[in-house]
């Protein structure tokens, strides 16, 4: 049976409104919009499975750790005009997903922590409540993505990317948007292997799904030209 205290944290319902698995707290508005980055589910190995989402201290110091938070903060620094390896000034400045800090916002699809997306241990069981990832998954395409949808919905962000093009029906799930509605762009990535992503016009939304940002293997958007390539074009996107 599913642990209703996992559902509230996975929902939102808890007492300081934050849903699980995400960072930062500006969803914007439509006349001030912000920037989501969505993941799978988090991956930072200190919360594994955590029954609070208080978020804790998420600075810029920690963010710097990670290969995911470096080639975001890259190409949020293309996107937003500068070049890729200035990210850590513009990681500074901006401060993205630092709570109380404006412009920008980071989720996932699925609200546990985990070290590896296969994994499903009796920890995890006790927390959630359901016997199997899948379950949980199962669940959360359908009551998590219809509270994610009215939030997306509701504050219209002005970009929307989702990372790791495997999961793209989910990610177009969660936001209501028809796959066949979105154009693909492939290029030769730096390592000779094609590259491909996904993008279109949601609403007052650039939608896009891109490879993986952390280097787990050959198709993962990680090298710096490849991410001022992916980087620009979204930016042409937003400036259209």
């Amino acid at each position: 049976m599913m642990n209703n205290e996992f559902r509230n944290e996975a929902l939102g319902l808890n007492s300081n409104g934050r849903l699980m698995g995400c960072e930062g707290d500006d969803l914007g508005t439509p006349d001030r919009p912000s920037t989501w980055l969505f993941g799978i589910e988090h991956g930072d190995s200190d919360r594994e499975y955590a029954i609070t989402n208080d978020g804790g201290e998420y600075s810029i110091e920690k963010q710097l750790q990670f290969e995911y938070n470096r080639n975001a903060f890259r190409l949020l620094a293309r996107i937003n005009g500068s070049d890729a390896d200035t990210y850590e000034a513009f990681a500074h400045e901006k401060q993205p997903f630092v709570r109380g800090r404006k412009g920008f916002y980071k989720g996932n699809l699925y609200p546990v922590a985990c070290r590896n997306v296969s994994v499903w241990s009796d920890e995890a069981v006790a927390f959630t409540g359901f016997n199997s990832k899948t379950d949980m998954r199962d669940w959360c395409r359908v009551e998590r993505f219809a509270h994610l949808q009215s939030l997306f919905q509701k504050h219209q962000p002005q970009l929307f990317m989702g990372v790791g093009i495997t999961q793209v029906h989910d990610y177009c799930l969660m936001a209501g948007v028809d796959i066949k509605s979105l154009n693909q762009k492939h290029f030769t990535g730096q390592n000779g292997l094609n590259r491909r992503y996904y993008y279109g016009q949601v609403g007052a939304t650039v939608f896009a799904v891109i490879p993986h940002l952390s280097r787990s293997g050959p198709y993962c958007l990680t090298d710096v030209p490849d991410i001022e390539r992916v980087g620009q074009h979204i930016a042409e996107l937003l400036a259209a």
